[in-house]
């Protein structure tokens, strides 16, 4: 007890350091100081925080703060390479891109052209070539996808024209084969679990596979999101109007995901302004499948 209280006051001392007045303290600001990681260990405090000085907290926006961070580390660490300030161009355009990437898209992309770049060994993005990329795909078939933007990127700057060669994709009929799999082997699971957080990553997973939602936006479920009304229940009832007819998954749903308040998380992770992870509930649904 001594050391967490120690651990609060640190933290606390941190703040007031940063800080000149409490309307300084944002999703942001808190962001910026302490980290993904800071706020995961903090997260008593965050809560506290929260709810005391009414910061708005958003698991999405923390999400691509995270990400942000991320890509800003991984271009850093090629700072000394000749080919840096190229890379920034190149991550600059995707973040500029009309398709609006998702900042975890833009890094695994970044990523990729990292790797593709460092095994050619080249000064610069002009230098590389067919026979690189050919290289990198007979080991690492899987970028493919992730260097498509940058071989355009490289066509369009540079006039370098790469074939990229995409992998062989799953037929639909198969991906439905593993997808009901999935449903049938999570939902067994469901009904067996008497674990709250299990519980809840399985209703997640399910939701998302279900009625084909990100699961990202399923876990970002806030109360008022949520209708529930004699047994039957709506999420996102103004906008999607996602119907959970299934009498048993709305008994499960209810059972372990009683109601909440409108701006409290219906997939409460360590507090009541984050969310369960992604990872948390991929760590509970492939052990099934394993």
């Amino acid at each position: 007890m001594t050391r967490r209280i120690d651990g609060y006051a640190v933290y606390f001392s941190r703040i007031d350091r940063r800080f000149c007045s409490a309307t300084e303290l944002t999703q942001e600001t808190m962001f910026d100081l302490f980290g993904a990681e800071g706020l995961r260990k903090g997260f008593n405090i965050v809560t506290f925080l929260c709810e005391r000085l009414a910061i708005a907290w958003n698991a999405r926006v923390l999400v691509d703060l995270n990400e942000r961070r991320r890509l800003d580390d991984l271009i850093r660490q090629c700072s000394d390479m000749p080919w840096h300030s190229e890379l920034k161009r190149y991550a600059s355009s995707l973040n500029q891109s009309e398709r609006k990437l998702q900042s975890k898209t833009v890094r695994y992309y970044v990523s990729a052209a990292i790797g593709l770049v460092q095994l050619a060994g080249v000064r610069s993005f002009r230098d590389i070539r067919q026979a690189h990329l050919d290289r990198l795909l007979r080991t690492r078939g899987g970028l493919a996808a992730s260097l498509s933007a940058f071989a355009r990127h490289l066509r369009e700057s540079y006039g370098v024209a790469l074939k990229n060669k995409k992998p062989p994709t799953a037929s639909v009929r198969a991906k439905e084969r593993t997808l009901i799999r999935r449903i049938r082997v999570t939902y067994k699971r469901l009904e067996e679990t008497n674990n709250a957080r299990e519980a809840r990553a399985m209703l997640a997973r399910l939701l998302a596979d279900l009625y084909q939602i990100p699961l990202q936006e399923v876990l970002a479920l806030t109360g008022r999101n949520v209708r529930r009304q004699e047994g039957h229940i709506v999420l996102w009832p103004s906008t999607r109007q996602v119907h959970i007819d299934h009498h048993k998954l709305a008994r499960h749903f209810d059972r372990w995901l009683p109601s909440t308040a409108p701006d409290v998380m219906v997939f409460e992770g360590r507090n009541r302004v984050q969310p369960l992870s992604t990872d948390a509930v991929r760590y509970h649904t492939e052990r099934l499948h394993h």
